[in-house]
């Protein structure tokens, strides 16, 4: 079997991958592919954007520069390769017509019920969240082994993600994941207790839009705790990293776990 699947093979099953319902092989071969195809990689985030979009919330408002730049960049033809190939038809109207339909709905904006805007890791984490839920298999780099998995993620994602304690409270580690988000790689670590699954996701705070308030201080450090789909979600800054924890635990459980998540 191919390492990896072909760009006709991804664009065929983009929306499968994004709700969940691949098997595991393929679901490893489509990542390894987005992570060294761009385009691909481009068409995933279009696509997430429009499911964003059209599920939550309607008021109008200016779509944001970088926005528009991704959809012109997806309908200007990319040159051919260095092997030579024109680009792929069915590659080329797929990403062509999911940047249309993005167009038209690019002047949404996704609202709280306070009527601020969500910023966008909120929504994409809760959505990354409930694939690995709903994926029901073990991570990528399925071990306990916590310097196995940080290099392991340092190799994937080009930075380093140093994971919490391999026991946190009652949770076990379960290993590492790469997904895709804000068009970039994001580590997650994967964390669990029974039934429950617990994601923190880890990304470069670099052009990371997070909310404007409601930030509280927590044993020292300032925290961001709100729920979003009915997902409980907890943001905090640590050096140059974001971390985004994602669980259905109840809310004062799901804060003592990211604290104890943030001061490891």
């Amino acid at each position: 079997m191919k390492n990896r699947a072909t760009c006709e093979e991804t664009q065929e099953v983009l929306q499968e991958f994004m709700d969940a319902t691949l098997a595991p092989d393929q679901v490893g071969r489509l990542q390894a592919h987005l992570e060294t195809c761009s385009a691909c990689a481009d068409a995933l985030a279009v696509q997430r954007e429009i499911r964003n979009q059209v599920a939550a919330g309607v008021s109008r408002r200016e779509p944001p520069a970088e926005l528009r730049q991704k959809v012109r960049e997806i309908l200007t033809p990319k040159e051919a390769s260095t092997r030579g190939l024109l680009p792929r038809p069915a590659l080329q109207w797929g990403m062509a017509f999911a940047a249309l339909v993005l167009i038209s709905l690019v002047s949404l904006t996704l609202l709280n019920r306070s009527g601020e805007r969500i910023p966008r890791i909120l929504i994409e984490a809760v959505n990354d969240h409930r694939s690995f839920v709903m994926r029901g298999t073990p991570p990528t780099e399925s071990t306990a082994d916590r310097q196995q998995v940080r290099k392991w993620l340092a190799a994937k994602v080009g930075f380093e993600v140093d994971p919490p304690a391999g026991q946190v409270g009652e949770l076990r580690f379960m290993g590492g994941d790469v997904t895709f988000f804000l068009e970039r790689k994001v580590a997650c670590l994967l964390y669990g207790k029974g039934h429950t699954l617990v994601s923190l996701f880890v990304l470069p705070d670099q052009g990371v839009e997070v909310p404007r308030s409601g930030f509280r201080r927590v044993d020292g450090l300032e925290m961001y705790v709100t729920s979003q789909d009915g997902y409980g979600v907890v943001l905090w800054k640590k050096g140059k990293l974001l971390y985004s924890l994602v669980t259905d635990l109840p809310p004062d459980e799901l804060v003592e776990v990211a604290k104890q998540m943030a001061q490891t």
